[in-house]
């Protein structure tokens, strides 16, 4: 269904008074003190429902400003809350409605329209409902709406494909591939540290340790850590950062007619310089977070514990790690073998 003909459906257009507004503002403030919280909440209700039609006279915009306000005090990167406010304010221009009008129904309808005009795949609509959860979760604590919708929409059913890391033939292809240093260390730091594709990004060249074989990153969350580096990736860094301007900061710049500018590269073009890399080597599926799944196979298998392999890639929740992680399907059959005498 298009927006238009949901709009002409299911949405009555509603009129505020600017005057009215005011002293309903006024009403409830003075009765902030005497009512308590259910109390208060339920004259809200009562009060925009009466004057108001259920229409919220703040506007959608300002519940907006104070969520993305809210998120910014807990630590989201800038970048976190883009995503936020782009699903967001695409649902609210979807609905045409005010944000304490929406139902589980407005919310499944979105998610329809997505699925069946926009062609999104199931795991993007998990990913829409997730940040519309948190949205309308965060109302509800607020006591801006007294119950999320999103409590009815369930998560919808992905199909459960494996993620493979790189084998070793096709990390030798993909090192082959490389066409200049830069490149090559670009590879050899994802892979034998597993840092994110924005973490590398944002890598300076100080926060490199060559002697010590680590790194400084600023990971999600702004959250630091250290990233841990294999002799072949300080060979190449070390090699690389010599063939820099002395006064570059960034680690990861751009090319500069047959040398290296001191321009830093985006995320994006980190991501676009492995995706070439990987065509070049006939390998499919080459991206930077491919990476990070490799180092957690390999340490896996290699008997490392998946709390440390959990630090190493800055996990909060040990059971993202064990998604990452995949153990080989031949290294399980040897085990359970031994197990079984």
């Amino acid at each position: 269904m298009s927006i238009e003909l949901y709009r002409a459906e299911y949405l009555q257009p509603r009129i505020i008074d600017d005057d009215i507004s005011r002293k309903c503002e006024e009403l409830k403030s003075r009765m902030s003190d005497k009512l308590g919280r259910d109390q208060m909440v339920s004259l809200s209700y009562e009060i925009n429902e009466v004057f108001f039609g259920g229409c919220d006279c703040r506007g959608n915009d300002t519940y907006i400003d104070m969520f993305v306000d809210a998120k910014r005090l807990e630590g989201r990167t800038e970048s976190t809350l883009k995503t936020y406010v782009n699903e967001i304010k695409l649902f609210m221009e979807y609905c045409g409605i005010d944000i304490k009008s929406v139902t589980s129904n407005d919310v499944r309808r979105y998610l329809s329209y997505k699925k069946t005009e926009r062609k999104n795949s199931d795991r993007t609509l998990n990913n829409s409902r997730r940040y519309l959860c948190s949205f309308f979760s965060w109302l509800e604590e607020e006591d801006i709406i007294p119950k999320s919708p999103m409590r009815k929409v369930k998560p919808i059913k992905e199909p459960k494909t494996k993620k493979l890391p790189f084998s070793d033939i096709e990390m030798d292809r993909i090192r082959n591939a490389c066409e200049n240093v830069r490149d090559r260390t670009i590879i050899e730091f994802l892979d034998s540290s597993g840092m994110r594709v924005s973490e590398l990004a944002g890598l300076n060249i100080s926060d490199i340790d060559i002697s010590n074989h680590e790194c400084t990153v600023f990971g999600k969350g702004r959250k630091t850590r250290k990233c841990f580096l294999s002799d072949v990736a300080c060979s190449y860094a070390s090699e690389y950062i010599g063939m820099l301007d002395p006064s570059c900061k960034a680690f990861i710049v751009n090319m500069s007619g047959r040398g290296f500018g001191t321009e830093r590269l985006t995320k994006s073009s980190i991501e676009s310089v492995v995706r070439k890399i990987g065509e070049k080597a006939g390998v499919p599926n080459c991206h930077p977070h491919r990476f990070r799944r490799t180092m957690a196979s390999r340490n896996l298998k290699r008997g490392m514990r998946i709390e440390d392999i959990q630090k190493l890639l800055g996990h909060e929740k040990v059971e993202t790690t064990l998604i990452y992680a995949v153990a080989d399907e031949d290294s399980v059959k040897n085990e359970a073998r031994r197990l079984m005498g």
